[in-house]
């Protein structure tokens, strides 16, 4: 026993032995504490490792509290949440090398897909056609205190202070400035990119008098790219990754009126809007219409909501209201003309389709052969009209003696004159002159000299002087408006329609063209029959317009909007509730050009019309009249009345 214990006495004063105790304690130790850092207390770390980055480099955002969701009576999800990463960039951080860093941003977003995303309205556009241009709300004509004040950033510069040259600067020059001057983007980038470049840095630029306020650069990042941002906080300086909701509509266009959409709060929202008494965040999301705005304050809570709708009986009611709406219009498309509207030819359904802009600038520019055809027609077409507009203006040949694709012409300049104050509607209240220019007995120099003897035309808009003689000025404003018609997209939209109406581009070739820009698919062979006779326009056009190749929305012709509500006559329950058309929800909050197109939409796809639109009670009666006959027994459920009178 003795030898034992002095073999361990001898054994634990090796020192080796307790330089490997406490190694392994030590290791040990360290071991746990990694474990709990990095496993058990590995998102409280993280968040607090990015929190502590106080010079603003990049910074993630955890989640705000989810909004609630909303479902339909069976528990099925109308409206969720889907956690994103948003890429922001905040300008109070201020990038000495944000050009470069911008360019970073755009090759990484390209690699994985991902387009530019950002809440801001561009005073400049560009198309391929036309080139640069103001936008609507910037243009001079139409706000000039927008144009001068865009003007003056542009040149950094106060309003009064812009000189007479700087505020003569085209689109063109205001985006070279900008670009170069201003902003120091690469001049070597393609005019794509330098467009999408601008546009980006315009967005961060007008961020500039709130600059503690994130501007949205990119939706939808990957965890890749934001651990690329991570890495180069010294190229990435003022890039913030937030860690953010995202609201989901599962059931998309079908419930796009019922449960509405989500935006970032307005000015107005924010002043005037508060949740449990405390004011909304600037950048909050709130509900902008439907249930998403009726019930704002239990969803902003997280509270969820559940209709009475039914999601299956809701697809039953869209189904059949579009299909019945698809009927009809075919039903009209008869081939022969009539000016009310009870039929139709295939050159009204094209003449339509122009009109509701189905073919896209986009498609426009795609230098295909048909579209390109289709476009020199076009033009050829306005030139000659152009010519015969002048020529009648000045030859006074009266209005009513004006071809229909001339007088229409005619009208939208006159429309145009008015609407942009360069024509007073005053002309209209000199009964004298009026009336009989209204029946169309007098000509367009006949009004212009009326209207420049009563001062009805402002001689400063067209630079008139004293000294010219009346039928000098004329020909100036002749001049001026034609070219002002020529730039004008109305004018080439009108163009197109009367190119189409009055047989300038043929029919076969315009089915053609919608087969090319791919708005209609040849997989069926349907192109290859009407190539070879098989099938007529006609026939053909209504057979894509039975499948839904082609909507009554995009042909915007009576009929081509309708709505259904079923509701349970015993509770009052509504169990379905469908507007035609509708859209699509979540590509209307994050695709510009998506939002445009719905925007300008002529069928009106923004209106809830199961809610908002006036219709006379009438049918709704017809129910009350066939429940009393059918319990009467003087009909059944097979009984079918012929009702031959018209209303």
């Amino acid at each position: 026993m003795k030898e034992l214990f002095l073999r361990i006495l001898e054994w634990l004063s090796n020192r080796i032995i307790w330089i490997s105790f406490v190694l392994i304690v030590l290791f040990a130790v360290i071991f746990v504490s990694l474990y709990r850092i990095q496993i058990i207390n590995q998102s409280h770390y993280e968040e607090m490792a990015l929190e502590q980055q106080t010079d603003q480099t990049v910074l993630t955002v955890r989640p705000v509290q989810e909004r609630g969701l909303i479902y339909d009576r069976t528990g099925r999800v109308l409206a969720a949440n889907e956690e994103s990463l948003t890429l922001y960039y905040v300008p109070e951080a201020y990038n000495e090398n944000l050009a470069d860093a911008l360019v970073s941003v755009s090759r990484i977003l390209k690699q994985y897909g991902i387009p530019f995303s950002y809440d801001q309205d561009f005073p400049l556009i560009y198309s391929k056609e036309k080139g640069f241009r103001y936008q609507y709300a910037f243009d001079e004509t139409v706000n000039e205190i927008n144009h001068l004040n865009f003007l003056a950033e542009v040149y950094d510069t106060s309003r009064d202070d812009l000189s007479l040259e700087q505020r003569r600067t085209n689109a063109a020059d205001a985006f070279s400035v900008l670009y170069r001057d201003t902003f120091g983007l690469p001049e070597e980038a393609s005019l794509e990119e330098r467009i999408e470049l601008w546009s980006v840095r315009y967005a961060i630029f007008s961020g500039r008098f709130s600059p503690e306020e994130p501007v949205r650069i990119a939706r939808g990042i990957p965890e890749e790219m934001m651990v690329r941002v991570l890495e180069r906080p010294e190229l990435f300086r003022g890039f913030v990754v937030r860690s953010e909701y995202e609201r989901v509509y599962p059931e998309g266009s079908l419930f796009a009126h019922v449960v509405g959409y989500v935006g970032r709060i307005s000015e107005d929202e924010l002043s005037g809007w508060s949740l449990d008494g405390e004011s909304y965040a600037p950048d909050a999301i709130v509900g902008k219409t439907g249930i998403e705005l009726a019930y704002e304050n239990e969803l902003a809570k997280g509270e969820n909501v559940y209709l009475t709708i039914d999601v299956q009986m809701q697809q039953q009611a869209y189904d059949a209201l579009e299909k019945q709406i698809r009927n009809l219009l075919v039903a009209k498309i008869t081939g022969v003309p009539s000016e009310n509207g009870e039929t139709y030819t295939v050159t009204d359904v094209f003449s339509s389709l122009v009109r509701n802009r189905v073919l896209k600038d986009s498609m426009r520019s795609s230098g295909l052969p048909m579209m390109e055809q289709y476009l020199e027609t076009a033009r050829e077409a306005s030139g000659d009209w152009l010519e015969e507009l002048e020529e009648n203006v000045l030859s006074n040949v009266p209005v009513k003696d004006y071809s229909p694709t001339l007088k229409a012409i005619y009208d939208l300049m006159i429309t145009v004159m008015r609407d942009e104050k360069r024509l007073s509607y005053q002309y209209q209240q000199d009964e004298d002159f009026y009336v009989p220019y209204a029946a169309g007995e007098k000509g367009a120099y006949d009004l212009f000299s009326h209207a420049l003897s009563h001062v009805y035309i402002p001689s400063d808009a067209y630079g008139l002087t004293e000294s010219q003689s009346q039928e000098e000025q004329i020909k100036a404003i002749l001049s001026y408006e034609i070219r002002e018609l020529q730039s004008s997209e109305a004018y080439q939209l009108l163009a197109e329609q009367r190119m189409i109406q009055d047989g300038w581009f043929s029919q076969i070739d315009m089915l053609l063209l919608f087969y090319e820009q791919g708005i209609l698919s040849s997989d069926d062979g349907s192109e290859t029959a009407l190539r070879e006779g098989e099938l007529t326009v006609q026939d053909l056009l209504i057979q894509k317009i039975r499948e839904g190749a082609l909507s009554p929305q995009q042909i915007d012709l009576d009929p081509c909007s309708g709505s259904a509500v079923i509701s349970d006559p015993f509770s009052g329950e509504v169990l379905a509730m469908v507007s035609y058309p509708t859209f699509d929800p979540m590509r209307f909050m994050q695709d510009n050009e998506y939002y445009n197109d719905i925007v300008l939409d002529l069928t009106g796809p923004l209106s809830f019309r199961a809610v908002y639109e006036a219709r006379a009670i009438g049918s709704t009666y017809k129910m009350c009249t066939a429940i009393t006959a059918l319990e009467l027994g003087n009909i059944d459920e097979n009984t079918k009345i012929m009702d031959n009178y018209a209303f």
